[in-house]
């Protein structure tokens, strides 16, 4: 079934419904830009920020080792290139060399791992308290607005005039938690079994 057909045939399931229209007469409904509160509120931008740069840190702290690993990696084509596999593995410093770049890769590529899901942690932990801070300013909208229902404006195709309360709520959030602690969160340290 088309989408066309499947919303004429659950609009005119409604239409037939005199309850459901005075239903929806009496219900007061409110819609909220999460998207914009997360984006254009002072908490929200503060959280933006305060990720960025642990980020920017991260990267800081890991770049030394990867750009020493990028030198070692070239120089070892360069020496690499002219052998064959039987002149490798003759040449016992060379076999070590390689193998310690690998070890060194390794760890490398595990701390990034480890640093991305620190950073996902922090993220979800500060955005957690985001919403937190959130819950007091959205409550008192809904109460201002003598709300029934709050919807997501990415639920919505059509908002009629004094509807949209995205502002509202913005403004309440700014008023009460412009900022929101950001910490760094760690991974527990592996359990030795």
């Amino acid at each position: 079934m088309s989408i066309k057909k499947l919303f004429v045939a659950f609009s005119a399931l409604f239409l037939v419904s005199p309850a459901f229209l005075q239903a929806a007469a009496q219900t007061n409904v409110m819609v909220i830009d999460q998207a914009k509160i997360m984006t254009q509120s002072k908490a929200g931008k503060d959280i933006s920020k305060k990720l960025q740069n642990i980020a920017e840190q991260m990267n800081k702290e890991l770049k030394p080792t990867a750009d020493s690993l990028q030198a070692e990696g070239k120089s070892l084509q360069t020496t690499l290139a002219p052998l064959n596999q039987n002149a490798i593995a003759q040449d016992k410093a060379l076999v070590t060399r390689i193998q310690n770049f690998e070890k060194r890769r390794v760890e490398l590529q595990k701390t990034q791992q480890k640093r991305a899901a620190e950073l996902e942690l922090t993220k979800r932990d500060a955005w957690n308290k985001f919403f937190q801070a959130l819950e007091p300013a959205l409550k008192d909208a809904i109460a201002e607005s003598n709300a029934d229902i709050v919807i997501d404006r990415s639920s919505t195709i059509h908002t009629g005039e004094g509807v949209e309360k995205t502002d509202l709520i913005i403004s309440k959030l700014d008023a009460s938690t412009p900022t929101i602690a950001v910490t760094k969160q760690s991974l527990p340290a592996p359990t030795k079994q």
